[in-house]
């Protein structure tokens, strides 16, 4: 995964900038943990230029962090998060994953992880489209796999062009990212989970 800078995150959320750097801290605290708490994941590496991003989240066991000098983009960062992996764990698959899911749960990334042995061989790995079915916020890999990185404007249909078979399931906590202030008042309001989970906020 990779976090931009928090001088340039999630500029869209309407809020002013003290409070997209607390989206963006937290939203990464979460994705990191919630990852290290799923069955199918054996590790996390996290890609970014920002020190305290760095800093938040490099004590915890199980996560490898990539400091870099300037912020490559999210294709890049996350291509060189997927070759550190591939190092370090040559025969799992890998998956790419975005930090901005207040509500992942553990279960969303096991979910994903279990369809992979049935996608067809031919087919460059598994994609999870976000709640407006547009983007997207997870690939999986399979081991070794050199399957191209996408995302950006309209790449859930970029990767199902890519051969890419998309994921099934509710996966909630995996669609619903937070790119703007609609997205934020979705998921301020309790909309969209109702046992809670994810970031709480206190108003």
């Amino acid at each position: 995964m990779t976090a931009k800078p928090l001088a340039h995150a999630k500029s869209r959320l309407g809020v002013d900038e003290a409070g997209r750097a607390r989206w963006a801290r937290d939203m990464l605290a979460h994705v990191v943990d919630t990852a290290l708490g799923a069955a199918s994941v054996g590790g996390v590496v996290v890609v970014t230029a920002d020190p305290d991003l760095a800093d938040l989240v490099a004590h915890r066991t199980g996560v490898t962090v990539l400091r870099t000098a300037t912020d490559p983009g999210l294709r890049p960062s996350l291509a060189t998060g997927r070759d550190v992996a591939r190092r370090r764990t040559p025969g799992a698959p890998v998956g790419l994953l975005v930090t901005d899911l207040p509500l992942l749960r553990a279960e969303d990334l096991d979910a994903v992880a279990v369809q992979l042995p049935a996608a067809p061989a031919a087919a460059a790995g598994l994609f999870v489209a976000d709640h407006l079915g547009t983007g997207t916020t997870m690939l999986l890999h399979r081991a070794g796999a050199a399957s191209p990185i996408l995302f950006g404007d309209d790449s859930a249909a970029a990767h199902a062009r890519a051969g890419y078979v998309p994921a099934t399931g509710e996966l909630t906590g995996l669609r619903q990212d937070l790119d703007d202030a609609e997205d934020l008042r979705t998921v301020e309001s309790g909309r969209v989970r109702a046992d809670g989970s994810g970031i709480s906020r206190d108003g």
